[in-house]
């Protein structure tokens, strides 16, 4: 994919570095955050937790746009290393706490609002060639497809 070779992808107007390991930012994780901003307008959250963080897209924004502190957990190690970076592009690094975790391993800490866009593509679902070349763990969300939404949920 382009993104991948130009190690950039734009996402609600702001620039995001991207590589191979960490999926590409697409439109429908732009209505997810558009939701998450009216909802966290509306609300005062005071522990925030977002699963699966990739490129820190969502949580980077979050914290620009509402100066919201945020803790995000993700499993890929080269997830971590591209959302503190992109964290620090954008200047919310001190309010992000980026750790590499399996949300399972949280679930005694309290969170008022909890948001994730988890995999959810069926194992055996057959996809385009450019879109196979990010990383599974990403897009796969088992079997049926809805098992890891479960497991938040």
């Amino acid at each position: 994919p382009f993104e991948y070779i130009f190690k950039k992808a734009y996402f609600y107007n702001l620039e995001f570095y991207v590589e191979n390991g960490v999926l590409i930012p697409r439109y429908d994780s732009e209505i997810l955050l558009t939701r998450l901003i009216e909802l966290c307008k509306k609300n005062h959250f005071e522990n925030i937790l977002e699963i699966g963080f990739g490129s820190g897209i969502l949580g980077i924004v979050l914290a620009k746009e509402l100066n919201l502190k945020i803790t995000a957990c993700d499993i890929s190690v080269k997830a971590l290393e591209i959302a503190k970076k992109n964290a620090k592009f954008h200047k919310v690094d001190h309010l992000i706490n980026f750790i590499l975790s399996d949300f399972r391993d949280l679930k005694d800490k309290n969170f008022d609002l909890i948001f994730s866009n988890p995999p959810y593509i069926k194992n055996n679902y057959k996809l385009d060639k450019w879109v196979l070349s990010e990383p599974k763990e990403a897009l796969f969300g088992g079997e049926k497809g809805y098992e890891v939404l479960k497991d938040i949920i």
